[in-house]
C-alpha cells in the first residue's frame, strides 16, 4: 500500500526533524567529518521552524500506519538579479536545503520521487523552474532518487583539514603577502576576472557586470573582519593570484572552526608554477593559528581544471548541490 502524502505543517517539524537527525547520523557512519550537531534532533528541529515559516514555503510528508516515512521541503529562493548570488542561482528558484528532506533508510528512492511529485507542479506553477538540493556526498541511495528525477551534479563542498599533506614544496619566486585595503582594486579585478573564467566553458556561470559592487564590499569587509583574511600572490609587484578565508557557513562544516575558501584565482600565466600550492598553504597555516582546525571549498562540478586541483590537494567532497531546470514553457499547463 502507498503511503499517504500530506502537506507539511508545524505539527509535523518534531516528527520531521527526528528522521533527519536519524538520516545524518547514517551519513556520519559514513563520512565522521559531518557535523555532530545536526544528529541532535532539536537543533534540526529549529532549521525547519524557521524554514517552514518562510514565505512560499511548501512541503509534504509521507505516512504509513501512522509512522512517518519521509518528508520534503522547499522554499524559493530569489537572488536580485543584479547580486554576486545570481552568478550561481538562476531567477525563479527554489532550494531544498540540507536538512529539509529525509526518508527511512531502504524506501529513499521510491519515496523522494513521490515527495517530489507531490510538490514539483506546485513550484512550476509559481513559476519557480530552477530547483536545487543539497545532499550528502556520502548518501548514495539519495543521490540515486534525486538523478533519477533528472537532476545533476551542479556544485560540490569539499573539505580538508589544515595539515599541508599533500601540498607541493615546489620553488616559487611567487611572493605571498595578507592583501589590505590598498589592494581594493586589484583584488576586485582578479575576483572578476575569475567570474569571467566561470562564465567560460563548460561551466558557463552568469557574468554579470551590475555585481561588481558587491564584490567589492564584500572584499573590503574580508580584509577587514577578524577571523577572515585575502591573500595575494605577486611576482616583482605584479599580481599574480588571489586566495580568500572566511568563517565557514555551511551546514555541513564540520565545526564551529571551519573556515571556507571562497575565492581562489590565478592569472592564466601564473599557473603550474607553484605558486596556487604557495597561496594555499599559507591560507592554511594562517588558519590553523587563528584557532580553526578545518577548511571547505566550493566548485563548480564541471570546472575540470578546478576541480582536479582541490582533490589533488586534499578536498574530499562532503557534499552535492544538485540542480534541475524545468522548461518554462510548461508553466501554463494544466495536467489532464
Amino acid at each position: 500500500m502507498s503511503p499517504a502524502v500530506e502537506p507539511l505543517t508545524l505539527a509535523h517539524i518534531a516528527a520531521a526533524a527526528s528522521l533527519a537527525a536519524e538520516r545524518h547520523q547514517a551519513d556520519r557512519a559514513r563520512e565522521p567529518t559531518l557535523p555532530a550537531r545536526l544528529t541532535d534532533a532539536a537543533q534540526v528541529a529549529a532549521q525547519l521552524d524557521a524554514l517552514i515559516r518562510t514565505p512560499d514555503a511548501a512541503g509534504v510528508a509521507a505516512y504509513q500506519d501512522g509512522a512517518l516515512l519521509g518528508f520534503l521541503l522547499g522554499v524559493p529562493w530569489l537572488p536580485d538579479p543584479t547580486s554576486t548570488l545570481a552568478q550561481t542561482v538562476r531567477p525563479r528558484s527554489l532550494r531544498i536545503p540540507y536538512v529539509a528532506h529525509a526518508g527511512r533508510p531502504g524506501l529513499q528512492v521510491d519515496l523522494y520521487r513521490e515527495l517530489y511529485a507531490a510538490l514539483a507542479q506546485h513550484w512550476v506553477r509559481s513559476r519557480l523552474f530552477s530547483h536545487y538540493v543539497t545532499v550528502s556526498a556520502c548518501d548514495r541511495e539519495s543521490l540515486e532518487a534525486w538523478l533519477s528525477l533528472g537532476f545533476a551534479h551542479e556544485r560540490i563542498t569539499g573539505v580538508r583539514s589544515l595539515a599541508l599533506d599533500g601540498l607541493a614544496s615546489r620553488a616559487t619566486d611567487a611572493h605571498i603577502r595578507r592583501a589590505t585595503t590598498a589592494d581594493l582594486e586589484t583584488l576586485v579585478a582578479l575576483s572578476r576576472a575569475n567570474d569571467r573564467y566561470h562564465a567560460g566553458a563548460p561551466m558557463f556561470d552568469a557574468y554579470l557586470p551590475e555585481a561588481e559592487a558587491e564584490t567589492r564590499q564584500s572584499l573590503q569587509n574580508l580584509v577587514q573582519e577578524q577571523g577572515s583574511a585575502v591573500w595575494l600572490a605577486e611576482r616583482s609587484g605584479t599580481p599574480l593570484g588571489v586566495l580568500t578565508l572566511q568563517r565557514s557557513q555551511e551546514i555541513v562544516a564540520p565545526s564551529e572552526r571551519t573556515i571556507h575558501l571562497d575565492l581562489a584565482y590565478l592569472l592564466p600565466d601564473a599557473r603550474g608554477a607553484g605558486t596556487g600550492s604557495a597561496l594555499l598553504a599559507q591560507a592554511l597555516r594562517w588558519a590553523h593559528t587563528a584557532g580553526y582546525e578545518w577548511c571547505t571549498a566550493t566548485w563548480h562540478t564541471a570546472n575540470i581544471t578546478g576541480g582536479r586541483y582541490w582533490l589533488h590537494v586534499g578536498f574530499r567532497p562532503l557534499s552535492y548541490r544538485l540542480s534541475r531546470h524545468i522548461d518554462d514553457r510548461t508553466a501554463g499547463v494544466s495536467p489532464l
